[in-house]
Order: structure tokens, then sequence, then C-alpha cells
């Protein structure tokens, strides 16, 4: 996993777009996933990669996604890890300090 910065002056959706096809396997990119604060903006950052992916002689792509934080983690994590509860988180940190005197 990597995450790449860009500077603010830069049309971010141009440039995570070169940063994704700059390490990617071209056209496979089905082991990309782009993080957006929203996917409001995920269809002009999907005409932006079409367009750089047919400037380097693709067609198309396969397999990109684009989703939200939220989405990607609740997407990732199984249900058996998901977030405590605070009754939970309290009850975990009674039983780790009865441990320390």
């Amino acid at each position: 996993m990597s995450v790449h910065l860009l500077p603010y002056s830069e049309d971010i959706l141009a440039g995570a777009a070169q940063q994704v096809l700059r390490r990617a396997a071209l056209p496979d990119l089905s082991g990309v996933v782009v993080l957006m604060a929203d996917t409001l903006h995920a269809p002009r950052l999907q005409q932006e990669l079409l367009h750089q992916v047919q400037q380097r002689g693709h067609g198309a792509v396969l397999g990109l996604r684009i989703t939200t934080l939220r989405d990607w983690i609740e997407d990732t994590i199984p249900d058996a890890c998901a977030p405590l509860g605070d009754p939970a988180r309290q009850l975990l940190l009674v039983e780790a300090l009865r441990q320390h005197s």
C-alpha cells in the first residue's frame, strides 16, 4: 500500500490518475483502490484515467475501484473485527488495568 500526496496547486484528479498509472500494470488495475472523501468526483477521475490510458495506447482498464474510506473499511474488515461500542471498550480497559497494580 502506498500513499501519494499531491501539491495543492495541481489538478488533483489528473495527478491521482498519473500516480495510479505510474505504478500500475496496464490494463489490469484490479489491485488498485482509490479512496476519495466522497464519490462525487469519481466519474471525472474515471474519465481522466481513461484519457491517460488511451494516450498510452490502451483502449480500457480493468478492475479499478474508487470508493470512500468508510465504504472501503466496511467492505474490508469482517464483522468480527467491527469497532467496539463504548461498554465493550470500557470493559477491555478495566480488564487491562486489573493486570497492572
